[in-house]
């Protein structure tokens, strides 16, 4: 990938310097101070980054004026970790003063005020990297930093060490190198390995739960000596990813915490500042790119979500909804027990619908990946395409920090323990109108060749029973749909028209297979475990809106929130360049100002629009579920 080395992206921007304002800019470069006090130091993923300006040239030998830039021009050359988006987030949020007096000199800068137009701006004047300035490409800056001071540690113990018996010696090779980590390094760093501990790993990411109830409460951590004894509280009761002997408990319980939470219980800012940038800004951060904007903005949310009071997020799940309500008072009354140090912001109860369908009718749960080392054995569809129709189970990095990921090295992640064994959420709260949902069929389906199943079953790429277009296009099968082994084997390269499966059918968007070319390879570091519930009772069949708020809380875990949630939401399913649709939106999930479409291709097409908004997000976060030694570690709190 263009401007992509590694675990490094660098980033060239060129800017037409306005005529006039040239000097005054170097004299404003000039001023800034240089590395650590570099203002470009506060964006602490950055490996190396400097302004330059490009003055007035005529090349050599042909000094016509036509031949001369028109202008001066700005350089700016950056090497960081992670992707841009979230790099130009922080560059707007951490140094405002300083983007504005820079860029401002620029011909058409677009100010900060909307931060949209800026990294459009940048975006704009980007030029692909062709030289990567970046000593340790496959390292972050924090694990760069971490081996530097590691490096230095073993010197001093090295000239410490002069004359030593061999005890001594021993001794003080244990004190000084084993047993306290620097940035999650020792001279015993852990090799990687597939071998998953699924004691340590927290429940319901590698193994589903399937319970009928579940309930998501959200605290805010008012004291840390507060919020450190709940988390300890919570270490013995959390569910871990090992294997029931027996039966399914009662309940389940899990923990995960946000960014504003682990500053919230003091995690000291060295571990935070390893944690990737996406995380750090957070969902309501991110709201432009994932495309919650007009309804669904961040400012029109459910309280407690994309604020920064939420903090901790407890997830219960009951073997049935009327025991749901006994184990949500035993939270309540554990966080009452800490008094005016903990308060809950958000509550939110589920439970599945009848028949396994979600509310605009449809089985939900299937193209979960099957995931090397753990345990549970994969089905056909779930793994990495191989030809001949076969698949393979997609590497444990992809979901569990500390483990190899598909590239073959470890995902970026803070130092140990909160490396190891913990995964990245995504929690969303969407509602569906399923009433408008259900009126858009019945009168765009009266011209469809079909009817309203058909043109439904098109709009999401699988009939209600979860039969896939691609396997049966023109009814559903129930041969088909309730054959684990045959529900979910199916490829996209061999409709690459979407004349059977539609291209922008929301399974085709939302996992495109082997639809985006080389084989799957396209969509192999994009994938997801997903654990969404449905909220709100069922609508009856034609019964009119009755005004109850019903949806589903969307539950994901990744290793790397841009790169996976991030490219399925901002890329494929808010934006169909990636299949040749322009700026057409996933159809399901509607157009927040509903002026979009859908396009099914055929002889002739049929094209459905206008778009309705039929889902609304109703807030969000991103969180770290940290495994059980990490959530300890917390607990006892984590030294600076």
């Amino acid at each position: 990938m263009a401007n992509v080395f590694g675990q490094a992206y660098a980033l060239t921007v060129i800017t037409p310097i306005i005529p006039g304002r040239e000097g005054e800019l170097q004299t404003y470069l000039e001023a800034l101070p240089t590395g650590p006090d570099s203002p470009l130091a506060k964006v602490t993923s950055t490996h190396v980054a400097r302004w330059v300006i490009i003055p007035q040239l005529v090349y050599q030998g042909r000094p016509q004026q036509s031949d001369a830039l028109k202008s001066q021009y700005l350089l700016f050359s950056s090497s960081f970790d992670g992707d841009l988006d979230p790099y130009l987030d922080l560059l707007s949020t951490r140094m405002p003063a300083e983007i504005e007096a820079v860029w401002g000199h620029c011909a058409g800068y677009p100010g900060l005020e909307d931060r949209g137009l800026f990294k459009r701006y940048i975006r704009h004047n980007q030029i692909d990297s062709q030289f990567f300035v970046a000593a340790y490409p496959h390292s972050t800056v924090a694990q760069v930093r971490a081996a530097l001071a590691l490096k230095e540690r073993i010197l001093a113990f090295a000239l410490e060490a002069q004359g030593m018996d061999d005890e001594q010696l021993h001794k003080t090779f244990r004190e000084r190198l084993l047993s306290t980590p620097v940035g999650g390094l020792t001279v015993a760093t852990k090799t990687a390995t597939s071998q998953m501990d699924l004691a340590d790993i927290q429940g319901n990411i590698l193994r589903g739960y399937s319970f009928p109830a579940a309930a998501y409460v959200i605290v805010h951590v008012n004291d840390a000596t507060a919020g450190r004894r709940f988390l300890g509280g919570l270490v013995d009761p959390v569910t871990t990813s090992t294997e029931w002997e027996v039966d399914k408990p009662e309940t389940t319980v899990n923990v995960a915490l946000t960014y504003s939470g682990l500053e919230a219980v003091g995690v000291p800012e060295r571990v935070l500042d390893a944690f990737p940038d996406e995380f750090r800004v957070g969902m309501a951060g991110r709201a432009e790119l994932l495309g919650d904007t007009g309804p669904s903005a961040p400012e029109n949310w459910d309280p407690g979500l994309g604020t920064g009071e939420a903090h901790i997020l407890v997830i219960l799940y009951a073997r049935s909804e009327e025991t749901l309500p006994a184990h949500v008072r035993w939270l309540e009354g554990t966080i009452t027990e800490h008094g005016g140090g903990l308060e809950i912001v958000h509550r939110q109860l589920a439970a599945l619908l009848p028949f396994g369908r979600e509310h605009f009718g449809f089985s939900d749960g299937f193209a979960q990946p099957a995931v090397e080392g753990s345990g549970v054995p994969g089905l056909p569809g779930q793994g990495v395409p191989l030809k001949r129709n076969r698949w393979r189970d997609v590497k444990a990095g992809e979901f569990v920090l500390g483990y190899p990921d598909e590239d073959g090295g470890l995902p970026a992640a803070p130092p140990d323990p909160l490396g190891r064994n913990g995964t990245f959420v995504v929690y969303r709260k969407m509602h569906q109108d399923v009433a408008l949902f259900r009126s858009f069929l019945r009168e765009a389906g009266k011209n469809f060749p079909g009817g309203e199943e058909r043109l439904a079953a098109k709009i999401v790429g699988r009939w209600p029973d979860g039969t896939p277009l691609t396997l049966s296009p023109d009814r559903p099968d129930p041969a088909i749909a309730n054959d684990q082994q045959k529900v979910n084997d199916f490829r996209f390269a061999d409709d690459p028209d979407g004349l059977v499966c539609p291209l922008g059918a929301h399974v085709r968007r939302t996992y495109p297979r082997d639809a985006l070319g080389w084989g799957g390879m396209m969509s192999l570091r994009h994938r997801l475990i997903r654990r969404g519930m449905p909220y709100g009772p069922a609508l009856p069949l034609d019964a009119p809106d009755d005004g109850v708020e019903r949806g589903l809380i969307f539950v994901c875990f990744q290793a790397n929130l841009a790169r996976q949630f991030e490219v399925m939401q901002g890329q494929w399913i808010n934006d169909g360049n990636a299949f040749g649709l322009g700026h057409d939106r996933d159809f399901l999930l509607g157009d927040n100002f509903g002026s979009g479409k859908m396009t099914i291709h055929g002889n002739p097409p049929y094209l459905i629009t206008p778009q309705p908004s039929f889902v609304t997000i109703k807030g969000g976060e991103y969180l770290f579920k940290p495994g059980l030694d990490a959530l300890r570690a917390l607990a006892n709190g984590i030294r600076a």
